[in-house]
């Protein structure tokens, strides 16, 4: 009985207070740290198995599913175990999934034919060709989709904006993923590095997109600073598929050599660790920031 009468006396500590939102930084690692170890394992098992190519199809379909199945069982389904759990990310999903689909493949894969324009060209035109195509047009699509669904009641942290972001990344990925192995029908290996390259490069830029997003919602930054990023965004994607063009040809055919994609897998691997990196430092430096200015005014 006096244990009980305790705890209604005393009050809870500090360490005792309950963070009501999912941890998104969290959810983020595992999936990527998951995805990356499904997809070696594919890549690496490749140089000592060989699957018959009447089942390249299905193992590339389930790769190209696997990004959205994890979302869901690590970020979803935690968020419906969270306290105060973020509203309209399933939407989010599927919207940047019919985007992808009707506009941003056709446009960049069909209309515009990227693949054909890569061929001969020196490393400046490949720059230009793909921030263009494979940065300006996904990162604007689901910077659209997440604004349209998810503004402004949704947002009540910065890290809503990841959570979000994160989101529309996995539903646009997904879809250019499920295209690409259709389209080409690739071994296993090939089909492993392209899911992990498209999944991961959409994530690391919609983290640089996020602190955009979190900014124009929480303070007054300069009108700039969202077009910078996605900007920024496009031109880091750019990079990493002109320096993996170098390594492989442009859809990673069934020419490529095993070293090749490993370093072409490598490379994206790094990139991705960098960027998380660098935003969640970002990311964190800012909200310490922000108590400490929310402090100083009590």
């Amino acid at each position: 009985m006096s244990n009980i009468n305790a705890q209604f006396i005393t009050p809870p500590s500090e360490e005792e207070v309950v963070y009501p939102y999912r941890r998104v930084w969290i959810s983020l690692i595992i999936e990527a740290g998951l995805l990356f170890v499904i997809c070696f394992a594919f890549l690496f098992s490749s140089a000592f198995v060989t699957i018959p190519e009447t089942l390249w199809l299905p193992v590339g379909v389930l790769l190209s599913l696997m990004p959205l199945g994890l979302w869901v069982v690590f970020s979803w389904g935690r968020e419906r175990l969270a306290i105060e759990p973020r509203k309209r990310l399933f939407p989010v999903v599927v919207l940047s999934a019919l985007a992808a689909n009707a506009v941003g493949y056709p446009l960049v894969f069909v209309w515009l034919d990227v693949d054909s324009w890569v061929t001969g060209r020196d490393l400046i035109d490949l720059l230009v060709v793909y921030t263009l195509a494979m940065g300006v047009i996904p990162e604007t699509l689901k910077y659209v989709v997440v604004r349209y669904v998810a503004w402004t009641g949704n947002f009540r942290n910065r890290y809503d904006a990841i959570a979000y972001g994160a989101a529309s990344a996995i539903g646009y990925a997904v879809v250019l993923n499920l295209w690409y192995v259709f389209d080409a029908t690739p071994s296993p290996d090939i089909a492993a590095v392209r899911v992990a390259g498209l999944t991961l490069s959409g994530l690391f830029n919609s983290t640089i997109i996020a602190y955009g997003l979190g900014a124009i919602r929480l303070e007054k930054p300069s009108p700039l600073l969202v077009p910078g990023l996605v900007s920024l965004a496009s031109l880091v994607t750019g990079l990493l598929y002109t320096l993996r063009i170098n390594l492989a040809n442009t859809r990673l055919t069934l020419s490529v050599s095993f070293p090749r994609l490993l370093i072409s897998f490598a490379l994206v691997i790094l990139l991705t660790g960098a960027i998380f990196s660098a935003m969640i430092f970002l990311f964190n430096t800012v909200e310490r920031e922000t108590l400490t200015a929310e402090e100083d005014i009590l």
